[in-house]
């Protein structure tokens, strides 16, 4: 039987909870017979290895392992998994994250009710227990038919699967169904030995998305590890500043600036400038250099010298005074040091 699903799973040292993950996926109500699982073991250096071969033993139908010395990191690990899949749609599962059991069940149930071939499948996610997005899904009981498109809320970016009469949801590349074509046909892969390699993708993704559904339900589980990439700020703050800007490269090259100007904009304003300021201020133990600040800003102005036409900066000053204090910063010529730097993130850190 041919599989109707490849879930591919990046582990990296994740031996105390690489067994939860799998046996959430064996256990899919779907059956595991209609899953391809490709385990990827990014050059662990615990048991993640060991363990995952004993459940490859257990289901050597259904589970293939992949093993290397050299450290991809969770793009490059989701780029092999993608290379040996072979089923219809893929869907991306964190190691150390969980689904709940009808996962794969109800959102294939979808590509079986028409005869569209849907780009991508989503519900909901929760983070530690709590929702992870603030404007939740928007879609109806009906788990209605929906488009994909841009769109920015109160000066923050969201990428959004919405259509007439919903609300609209944030989709997350994991424990989503991805039409494979649409990714093998236009080459969209992951950044490798990169942190914060899913800005781009998704921000890859969604210029060639058409035919989406969104369910409003609970399917997908995140769980934040203590030692996770999102969590090593100080690391890999320049990671996550390189990979807007290669993305802003790719929009330009593909010719998506032109046809989405406003869009991009404000997404790249919004994640460069606001999304980043908020994580050096909140989570690194230090304060970044005053210099980040010049080479921020001047990217920023040079890529889109009229970004303030873009965002209504006085609903955003009543609304979200941390927003407006790092837009207020970004449009000032005031000379940083290191003293003002501080006094800065203290100020933000107030209207926290």
């Amino acid at each position: 039987m041919n599989p109707k699903i490849s879930v591919i799973v990046p582990c990296y040292n994740g031996e105390d909870y690489i067994d939860r993950c799998i046996s959430s996926i064996i256990g899919q109500t779907i059956g595991v017979e209609s899953l391809e699982i490709i385990l990827v073991d990014d050059a662990s250096t615990d048991r993640t290895a060991e363990k995952m071969k004993a459940w490859e033993e257990k289901y050597p139908e259904q589970i293939l392992v992949i093993t290397y010395e050299e450290n991809l990191r969770q793009g490059g690990a989701r780029n092999v998994g993608m290379s040996y899949a072979n089923a219809d749609y893929i869907s991306f599962v964190d190691s150390d994250d969980w689904l709940e059991p009808d996962t794969y069940e109800t959102l294939y149930r979808e590509t079986e009710k028409c005869d569209t071939s849907w780009d991508l499948i989503c519900g909901k996610t929760m983070k530690d227990g709590e929702l992870l997005y603030r404007n939740g899904a928007g879609a109806s009981e009906e788990e209605e038919r929906l488009e994909y498109h841009f769109e920015s809320r109160d000066g923050f970016c969201w990428a959004d699967v919405s259509g007439a009469g919903t609300q609209g949801t944030v989709y997350s590349n994991v424990g989503t169904l991805i039409r494979r074509e649409i990714l093998t046909e236009n080459g969209i892969l992951f950044p490798e030995h990169m942190a914060y390699e899913d800005n781009y993708f998704t921000g890859i993704l969604r210029l060639y998305l058409r035919d989406c559904v969104v369910i409003d339900r609970i399917f997908y589980h995140y769980v934040t590890n203590p030692v996770s990439t999102t969590n090593k700020a100080a690391v890999w703050q320049k990671d996550r500043l390189e990979i807007e800007l290669m993305l802003l490269e790719t929009y330009m090259r593909l010719g998506a600036v032109r046809a989405y100007y406003g869009e991009i904009l404000k997404a790249f304003v919004t994640r460069y400038w606001l999304n980043s300021w908020n994580l050096f201020f909140t989570r690194l133990p230090e304060t970044p250099a005053p210099a980040l600040y010049e080479e921020m800003k001047n990217n920023v102005v040079s890529f889109f010298p009229n970004w303030r036409d873009y965002f209504d900066l006085e609903r955003i000053k009543e609304k979200m005074p941390d927003a407006y204090l790092l837009f207020h910063w970004l449009e000032t010529d005031e000379s940083v040091d290191e003293e003002l730097m501080k006094k800065k993130k203290e100020q933000f850190l107030r209207y926290r």
